[in-house]
């Protein structure tokens, strides 16, 4: 049966359905400031929703992918774009993006990153060392708050990383797998329903398919075929207590017996009608149920976490036509549902209503082949739907044809932020259906939209829902440090008092804070890159340091396995083969340069880095923190007492003296020079510099002090603290009521690199890029306007394909390919 005679006869069957309902009265439909008086059911429901989606807003994540697959050794570079999931619009308040590379084998985390986001945006790579192994992983970007909600609506791309060309797979390419989908949910007895179908190959894609359904009996009672990547539909009415089957076959391939969906002996049926009415979607509603004069029921569309369409329906009639505004449901998904007399949601259909109006983004490139290391010039021009032109910041990357393949369908910013985002499982070819060229592109999206499996929300989980409550994953307006603080026996602290030290480079920065009654603490929006030293002291409000501090670990979610058939390794082109060969010489040249050298084995002693805090080359006697163990000093002057020779201590208290021996002049002893990490101080703040900060102390006698100069006359005695040394282990550090710990912060972005050729280099290395320009941070000017140029590689003739990704100012996304 030919495409053309299928669409032909869902149209006309319909048209009879119309002309059914022609005769019906016409259902009045009763909006949502109305029905409060006309069914409570419909404004609690709609009360409900709307209270669910503004205590449960939902954000959604990008990631623009510089390329389609990698290899071991190789690097993923990409922009990470975030909206507000229902107003499309850039201010989301979360400032973190986890970003993390997943196993699919086995779901384990392979790398893991966190991102600031900085204007709904940002931008990183993955190195793919050598210790990762080959296989199907997938990109998956979220961010804390996302984690509410089920992880199919992550962000997750699927990518290939190889370690060696691989062998062409051998696959049955006639075998197929056919589901089949009654619109609305369930098949119905004694009415006419629509049945959606999808077949895909053992590689899990679309393919073109042919069949006929079978009565009990073995006659034949309708044909199909496929229209779009195996997707397709049909009607037929079935007959109660009466079962059927399928004969399914790859065009020209062998039939196979197929199971058909069960058929019901009664309930409700709903069909939409995208199609013939420019300013209505069409609900047909046909009904096989016994029901009471006064019974009603409920249909409800839903879009972009609002109520759109809310009508009150009297089931008086078998068949019933309601017509929803095609302006009311706006742009993007819809999901229309009908609730039965019990108040039940008993069917469920996703519509495009209208299509969304991304940015045009134009890109022009000044030649359409290369010679090796030509300089490539390309333009780019960014308006929005109206010609209007607009200031934004956009990502770009050029690769090389001949080593990468790009198809134009692939998934991008605009189908993933309108469409893909909103479906469970694998979209074959989604920008296909934001193609203006493409005139059957509407009715192909509403197969898709019958066929893919769909759940962003359900009505039970919205109805059960106490909107109250607190969700369990909050969203991050920075970093966080956590933990908790006990007793040396391990038992609750309960209230304790923090200070932390967050040391980055040269920079400190000091903060203080309580914990709660259990011990328990948290710092919160902290904003630091790489790896950051953080140094907690814990006391009581006594003063009891004698306290174990606990820091919990980073919480990452759990890679979970995610809904729908994902493809299996496909691409074994002739594109991947080159790229990889080419990586293994790359991989070469990085390792061992154009010569491979011998082994040379080089001995030498490490150079001990100069402490800045002292000008002072040795000192005459040194008193380290590992000498007072077990000492019970109290503080520091009790642990100079009687420990190094030379120094005594006298008196007690506020009284306290110290002097070093041979330190005096006609007036008596005299004072030594005090200092902490290098600086002058009195001897009062050496008494109340805690014992547990401390990390040695120096005593200068004689000439040894006399780079002090006369204020050293009697001697110095230099104390350093743990907190004064930029390099000290706190990892090592057992003190009672002080921890130290190093933690990655957000990662540092990494510069792409690209070559310039404007003189000939030496020594001469071969160029093997793949990805021949990559910049995540291109800006365009008041006219729409931004320019780029960049190098080829050593390829002859070359090729090359420019894919540009952005969102505008207010959340309107856009996507261009050349």
């Amino acid at each position: 049966m030919s495409k053309n005679f299928c669409s032909t006869l869902n149209q006309l069957l319909l048209f009879k359905i119309f002309n059914n309902c022609f005769f019906l009265a016409f259902i009045a439909v009763f909006l949502s400031s109305q029905l409060r008086a006309q069914n409570d059911f419909a404004q609690k429901t709609a009360d409900k929703f709307a209270a669910n989606q503004s205590a449960r807003p939902q954000e959604k994540v990008y990631l623009h992918l510089d390329k389609p697959y990698s290899a071991v050794g190789d690097t993923i570079w990409f922009k990470g774009y975030i909206i507000e999931a229902n107003r499309q619009t850039i201010d989301t308040v979360s400032r973190v993006l986890y970003v993390d590379l997943v196993n699919e084998k086995t779901n384990k985390i392979a790398i893991s990153h966190r991102y600031a986001l900085v204007n709904s945006s940002t931008n990183g790579h993955f190195v793919l060392a050598d210790s990762i192994a080959n296989g199907a992983y997938r990109v998956r970007a979220y961010t804390n708050y996302m984690r509410n909600f089920s992880e199919d609506f992550f962000f997750n791309q699927k990518i290939q990383i190889y370690d060696e060309v691989p062998a062409l797979a051998l696959v049955d390419t006639n075998a197929i797998d056919v589901q089949f989908f009654a619109e609305g949910g369930n098949l119905i007895a004694g009415v006419p329903n629509r049945v959606a179908f999808k077949a895909i190959n053992v590689l899990g894609y679309g393919v073109d398919c042919e069949g006929f359904v079978l009565s009990s009996v073995g006659d034949t009672l309708v044909s199909f075929a496929s229209t779009h990547v195996g997707m397709g539909n049909f009607s037929f009415t079935p007959e109660a207590g009466k079962s059927y089957s399928a004969m399914v076959r790859k065009k020209f391939g062998a039939w196979k017996s197929v199971s058909f969906p069960k058929i019901n002996a009664e309930g409700f049926v709903l069909q939409i009608d995208n199609a013939s009415n420019k300013n209505n979607v069409r609900v047909i509603i046909s009904i096989n149920k016994n029901l009471k004069p006064e019974d009603k029921a409920t249909l409800i569309a839903t879009g972009k976490g609002e109520v759109k369409f809310a009508a009150s329906i009297p089931l008086t009639r078998k068949t019933i036509l309601v017509n929803i505004p095609r302006n009311q449901l706006g742009e993007g998904i819809s999901q229309i549902t009908l609730f039965d007399e019990k108040q039940q949601p008993v069917c469920e259909r996703l519509v495009w209503a209208n299509k969304p109006k991304p940015l045009n983004i134009n890109i022009k490139i000044d030649k359409s082949a290369y010679k090796p290391r030509e300089l490539v010039s390309v333009s780019v021009n960014i308006a929005d739907h109206s010609g209007k032109p607009v200031e934004c910041n956009f990502s770009i990357a050029a690769i090389d044809n001949k080593k990468a393949e790009t198809n134009q369908y692939d998934q991008n910013i605009v189908s993933y932020m309108a469409l893909t985002s909103d479906l469970k499982g694998f979209i074959e070819q989604p920008s296909y259906y934001f193609d203006s060229t493409q005139a059957d592109a509407q009715f192909k999206l509403d197969l898709l939209l019958m066929t893919q499996g769909w759940r962003r929300f359900s009505w039970k989980e919205i109805m059960a829902l106490d909107t109250t409550a607190a969700p369990k994953f909050f969203i991050e307006s920075g970093l966080s440090l956590k933990g908790n603080v006990v007793k040396l026996n391990g038992k609750s602290a309960g209230l304790v008092n923090l200070t932390t030290v967050m040391q980055q480079g040269e920079a400190q920065t000091i903060f203080k804070a309580d914990s709660d009654e259990k011990g328990n603490f948290v710092f919160n929006d902290l904003n630091y890159y790489d790896s950051t030293t953080f140094t907690i002291q814990a006391a009581t409000p006594k003063g009891n340091k004698d306290l174990t501090i606990n820091i919990a670990p980073q919480n990452l979610a759990e890679a979970q396995t995610i809904s729908g058939d994902w493809p299996a390794d496909y691409m074994k082109t002739k594109q991947l083969a080159t790229y990889l060969r080419e990586m293994v010489d790359i991989k070469r040249i990085k390792n061992n340069g154009d010569k491979t050298l011998d082994e040379v084995t080089v001995k030498a002693k490490k150079i001990k880095e100069k402490d800045p805090r002292k000008i002072y080359a040795v000192a005459s006697n040194t008193l380290k923190t590992k000498d007072l163990a077990g000492s019970g000093a109290m503080n520091i002057i009790e642990a100079i007492q009687n420990r190094i020779p030379g120094v005594t201590v006298t008196g007690s208290g506020m009284n306290v003296k110290v002097n070093i021996r041979a330190s005096a002049n006609m007036s008596g002893a005299v004072d030594p020079l005090f200092l902490i990490d290098g600086v002058p101080t009195e001897l009062q703040q050496l008494i109340n510099t805690p014992i547990n900060d401390l990390e040695s102390i120096d005593i200068l006698k004689g000439p040894q002090a006399s780079i002090f100069g006369s204020r050293a006359s009697g001697g110095v005695i230099a104390i350093y603290t743990k907190y004064g040394n930029k390099n000290y282990d706190w990892s090592a550090d057992n003190t009672p009521g002080v921890k130290g710990i190093k933690v990655m912060g957000f990662e540092i972005e990494k510069t792409f690199y690209s070559p310039k050729y404007e003189v000939a280099q030496e020594p001469f290395r071969p160029d093997l890029r793949t990805t021949l320009y990559w910049n995540p941070n291109l800006e365009t000017d008041k006219n729409g306007n931004a320019k780029v140029s960049f190098y080829n590689n050593d390829n002859t003739n070359n090729s090359i394909s420019i894919r540009a990704e952005g969102l505008a100012p207010d959340g309107r996304a856009g996507a261009g390919l050349k």
